[in-house]
């Protein structure tokens, strides 16, 4: 779902940050205790935990995690590049409205 396109536009992020955040830090965990752990334990009980798991699937589940990662992260670098300046566009917007105001009165 967030690897759509236009799935990560800014309001989606900032509206979904925490959940964005703890849903790449569940498939980071899990795929590190799968590189980790389906090495070194006993073969038989990693034979019953990846009934129907194969390493292409971790494999796809690692690209598609380092491509949601890199397009989220790219997607709050722009946010942030243009805080700034929304800022600021912001505060004009404001100080006009200000003046018409105290026009009125």
């Amino acid at each position: 779902l967030y690897l759509q396109e236009s799935t990560l536009n800014e309001e989606y992020i900032l509206r979904n940050r925490t959940k964005l955040r703890d849903w790449l830090r569940l498939a980071n965990v899990t795929l590190r205790w799968l590189m980790l752990h389906t090495r070194r334990a006993n073969s038989k009980i990693i034979q019953e935990f990846m009934k129907g798991i194969s390493q292409s699937d971790v494999l796809l589940l690692l690209m598609k995690t380092a491509q949601f990662e890199f397009n989220l992260k790219n997607s709050i670098k722009s946010i942030l590049d243009l805080k700034k300046e929304k800022w600021e566009q912001s505060r004009k917007e404001s100080m006009e409205r200000v003046n018409e105001l105290s026009e009125v009165f």
